[in-house]
């Protein structure tokens, strides 16, 4: 992700601060969704990485953290970072930005909070980070991640073919990116709350390898930072606690447990932002987990190799996706069914993308937020 986002001088993370009482607001809800109110904040030290626009940071820098750093190895966007907190005119703890790479950050001392929003991705060497970051906490500390649920990258991925196709023979970058605005454009408008410009959603998701080895399972996290750290809170939520809290002492509490349980049986309402959560069985859910994932890597290596037209794998794996949605989620696959002739055709054209009637509004819950409690030394 930091070599494209340098090779190309871009940073398209940004988000529309034109009403900054409605994003500090957004913010708010965020963190008071993963349980961390917003006096958590006020009188801590607190690190975050990748802050990238560092619009988002604009809020807890205005709760008046004790000590805020921000690791940001991209110059353009540590650049950006400075002039938005030279013209930031609400009381604030003016955060320090440090140029480098997490690999080579090491802290002088544990932090309070730590967060870590929308880069990091499955492989060992990502896991390596997120084990990292969990050593930079004081007991009791709260670290927030975020983490691509496969099943919410559904949706994603069939865009990621049909922009294969849209860019045959194209390859100025601006072009590409200009051509996938227009096709993609129309898509991007039906989500009402959309805060982040169509220019930087396209770079990020489209044309940038990264998000293909972000997806994972919070498992995999869980097994990463250990029995040390509790979910405490998750964005969407995924279930509600109807234990007695008199009998959550010991082996008992497991929290982590509950919530992977919780989110077995919901996972599959990831699949569109749209739907009322619902109940789903766990073995069902489980298969269609691992067969996205697999999806995932196929179209991650059609990317790779300069391939621009779904390989019999693929075909493979969309219909047995297709077969596990059919019987609970039908509107679901009417848009796959409207996707996949698309692709077969000699030329796909950005007019036909953006007029896909059923597609057009099926965007799945791709960038999902845990929070974590360290519990022990």
């Amino acid at each position: 992700m930091l070599a494209f986002y340098t090779e190309h001088g871009i940073s398209p993370v940004s988000q529309d601060i034109s009403d900054l009482a409605r994003h500090l607001q957004r913010r708010e809800s965020l963190y008071r969704l993963l349980g961390l109110p917003s006096l958590l904040f006020e009188g801590r030290t607190i690190l975050e990485v990748g802050p990238g626009s560092g619009h988002n940071s604009l809020y807890v820098a205005s709760r008046k953290p004790l000590g805020y750093d921000l690791v940001e190895p991209n110059p353009k966007a540590a650049a950006e970072i400075a002039a938005l907190y030279d013209g930031f005119e609400r009381p604030h703890t003016r955060p320090r930005i440090l140029l480098t790479t997490l690999q080579d950050f090491t802290p002088d001392v544990p932090y309070d909070i730590v967060l870590c929003e929308g880069w990091l991705g499955n492989s060992d060497a990502d896991h390596r980070l997120i084990r990292k970051l969990g050593g930079f906490l004081r007991p009791g500390g709260v670290l927030v991640l975020t983490f691509v649920p496969p099943v919410g990258g559904l949706a994603t991925l069939f865009r990621r073919l049909l922009t294969l196709r849209l860019l045959e023979g194209i390859s100025d970058f601006e072009t590409r990116t200009q051509r996938l605005v227009e096709a993609f454009g129309s898509h991007l408008a039906t989500l009402e709350a959309m805060s982040r410009p169509h220019r930087d959603w396209v770079q990020d998701n489209l044309l940038c390898l990264a998000i293909l080895g972000q997806a994972q399972s919070p498992d995999r996290i869980g097994a990463t930072l250990g029995e040390d750290f509790a979910i405490l809170g998750s964005v969407p939520g995924f279930q509600m606690e109807w234990r007695w809290y008199k009998a959550l002492f010991g082996p008992a509490r497991d929290f982590n447990g509950v919530f992977r349980a919780a989110y077995q049986t919901r996972l599959h309402n990831l699949v569109d932002y749209r739907l009322a959560p619902t109940l789903r069985e766990g073995a069902r859910n489980g298969a269609l987990e691992t067969l996205v994932g697999q999806l995932f890597a196929a179209i991650l290596r059609l990317e790779v190799s300069g391939a621009t037209r779904p390989s019999p794998e693929i075909a493979d794996l969309v219909a047995l996706i297709r077969d596990n949605l059919a019987p609970d989620l039908p509107a679901i696959t009417l848009g796959i069914d409207e996707v996949w002739p698309l692709l077969g055709q000699a030329r796909v054209a950005p007019a036909e993308v953006a007029a896909l009637p059923r597609f057009s509004s099926w965007f799945g819950r791709e960038n999902c937020y845990l929070s974590l409690q360290k519990e022990s030394a």
